[in-house]
């Protein structure tokens, strides 16, 4: 809980301020000698992301590692999430931020190179076909 002690004397104003950092999404209630107050915290948007990578014949191209970043530098860098496809060539990543990225897929010798725009709920692209 923050605390300020601020003495006025007869007319005098001040700003005081707070800063709070919920760690929920809830209904908080204020409270100042007296008067009362509230604020809404609210979970950020997130996006999810789902695609499908298959072999040329349009079988599953299995085990094969997708990054995705935001800039070309993060990629190189090896600041990216990643993960494999599945058993049926699938990929998915949850919990990401809304805005641009670059899905990079793994094809010897290169990888793939895609973007795609991130609005909130689920993105499903692809299929994308190794070449």
């Amino acid at each position: 809980m923050a605390e300020q002690t601020v003495t006025l004397q007869p007319g005098e104003s001040k700003q005081v301020v707070f800063e709070a950092i919920p760690q929920q999404a809830k209904v908080y209630q204020v409270s100042i000698d007296g008067l009362t107050g509230s604020f809404v915290a609210v979970m950020p948007p997130v996006a999810s992301l789902r695609g499908t990578v298959l072999h040329k014949d349009h079988s599953p191209a299995v085990n094969r590692l997708v990054v995705i970043s935001v800039t070309y530098e993060e990629y190189k860098a090896g600041k990216g999430l990643k993960t494999y496809t599945n058993s049926s060539g699938v990929f998915y990543f949850d919990g990401l931020s809304l805005g641009r990225c670059n899905i990079w897929i793994y094809d010897t010798p290169y990888p793939m190179s895609r973007k795609t725009d991130l609005v909130e709920g689920l993105n499903v692209v692809g299929p994308y076909i190794l070449s």
